[in-house]
């Protein structure tokens, strides 16, 4: 019950202040604590209710997919721009800047709708409502010693 509390007590500190604007860098960060609180939650699964382990872990998987696309959007330019960069000082590198245009854009757009749903996402594994799921998921069994 401790580890749980204090995992996603660590997650929710992280998320605290990030939207769906926040820097890739930060947001890896969230995705990293999301995944530790994940692995407490599934290696615990068999000691928890059945409801809102599932609702917190759902939320979790949701939040952990929008959180890497988001990540692998940032690494996948990232690779871009360099090559860009060399491209753009080749006599016969028209072709393949603008091919490289066009993939930034697409970039851009799945990072768009990466980000759209993120602050819901967050406020499911890090607001009130969640707090109560940790708090029902790490309360003892009735009828169990204190």
């Amino acid at each position: 019950a401790r580890r749980i509390k204090r995992t996603h007590r660590r997650m929710a500190s992280v998320a605290e202040g990030l939207d769906s604007r926040s820097p890739a860098t930060e947001l890896h960060a969230l995705r990293i604590r999301a995944k530790h609180l994940r692995y407490v939650l599934d290696a615990t699964e068999p000691l928890h209710a059945t409801r809102p382990h599932e609702k917190l872990v759902g939320a979790l998987k949701k939040l952990q997919t929008a959180l890497g696309e988001c990540h692998d959007v940032h690494v996948q330019r990232g690779m871009l721009d360099p090559i860009a960069e060399e491209l753009g000082h080749l006599p016969d590198g028209t072709a393949t800047l603008l091919a490289l245009g066009r993939l930034q854009a697409r970039l851009e757009e799945r990072e768009r709708r990466a980000r759209k749903g993120l602050n819901d996402h967050m406020e499911r594994v890090a607001g009130d409502k969640a707090r109560a799921a940790v708090r029902q998921l790490t309360r003892p069994p009735a009828g169990a010693e204190p």
